[in-house]
């Protein structure tokens, strides 16, 4: 019963973080329904030893950066580089997106929202977690995540159109994060970039929430 409640609830709420996310801005609401969209093609490209499904990467995309919605608007949208102090305060984003879902239908990502900026080689944060401590998923999250922010325009920078310096960037990330999967997942990674080579990326209207029920693990 428990399980028929939870498959009931999750899309709700779901739907009510996209709206949340789209009240905080425009910004935000883009890099969450692009990541998730990234996360997806990669997790139905191929396994990369990731257990999540393509409906549930979407998912996981879409939640992993709530802990924004606790982040004061000036430094999210700051057209300029962040003080240390702001960077700071933007690191804790995944912590407060961890407490945010906690009881909620959420919760079961809040491996990915913890984690999607730990590194392998422990220089990520907030918890310098490293080696198999940073999970499938999470590693799966942060190459949406890093894909996703460099074919989109930022307050301080443009975007990055051309397919081969997007996959010359993500490259390093990829190595670190999935050594025996790198040749599949660059060319995963080629196929979005060559999507969104040519204009930057403009989501479905809140009402679609990218077909409700497909999104559903």
């Amino acid at each position: 019963m428990q399980s028929n409640v939870s498959d009931i609830r999750l899309p709700v709420a779901l739907q009510t973080l996209r709206k949340a996310l789209h009240a905080k801005g425009e910004q935000l609401y883009k890099h969450s329904i692009l990541c998730a969209e990234i996360a997806r093609h990669l997790a139905d490209a191929a396994e990369f030893g990731c257990g999540m499904t393509p409906q549930k990467a979407y998912c996981a995309g879409l939640v992993h950066d709530v802990g924004k919605l606790y982040i004061p608007d000036a430094i999210l949208q700051k057209p300029a580089r962040l003080t240390d102090s702001e960077w700071e305060l933007i690191r804790l984003h995944s912590i407060y997106g961890v407490q945010f879902v906690k009881g909620t239908p959420l919760e079961e990502f809040s491996d990915v929202i913890g984690l999607h900026h730990e590194r392998p080689d422990g220089n990520g944060y907030p918890y310098r977690r490293s080696g198999s401590e940073v999970t499938a998923d999470a590693r799966l999250i942060q190459v949406a995540d890093q894909t996703a922010a460099i074919l989109e325009d930022r307050p301080y920078r443009r975007r990055i159109g051309h397919p081969g310096i997007v996959i010359q960037e993500l490259a390093p990330t990829v190595e670190m994060c999935f050594p025996d999967h790198v040749k599949a997942m660059l060319e995963a990674l080629r196929v979005v970039a060559e999507q969104h080579a040519h204009s930057a990326y403009e989501p479905q209207g809140l009402g679609e929430f990218g077909g409700a029920q497909g999104v559903m693990p």
